[in-house]
């Protein structure tokens, strides 16, 4: 098991590296989106500490999706207006208020109640 939570994430950024030599950068850019390295690390949670908790990590995985992308649209907003060191401050400011509020956050989902 050690061994495949070493090698499963280096060899799927590998065979998208490999795709996009071959095939061009939009398809590595597609690819690249895909969940390669919080994907299997949220698997590897939900088999060593069980459903419950899996389902926990996955809801607050989508939450720091939602702070990088208020992270993202700062950045690109503060830096038409500042010098790129003081927008990735602004930057980062953003996404540790967004993730900070997010984490208060706890959605109504039904399914976070699930016992096995």
């Amino acid at each position: 098991m050690l061994l495949l939570k070493l090698t499963i994430v280096p060899i799927f950024i590998g065979l998208i590296t490999l795709a996009g030599r071959k095939w061009g950068p939009t398809i590595a850019g597609l690819l690249g989106g895909l969940p390669v390295v919080g994907g299997p690390i949220i698997f590897f949670i939900t088999l060593e500490q069980g459903v419950p908790f899996g389902i926990q990590t996955t809801v607050a995985g989508l939450g720091s999706c939602a702070a990088l992308m208020f992270f993202s649209v700062t950045y690109c907003w503060a830096c038409i207006q500042l010098h790129w060191t003081i927008a990735y401050i602004v930057a980062v400011a953003a996404w540790i208020l967004s993730a900070l509020v997010i984490s208060q956050i706890h959605p109504p989902l039904p399914f976070l109640n699930h016992s096995p």
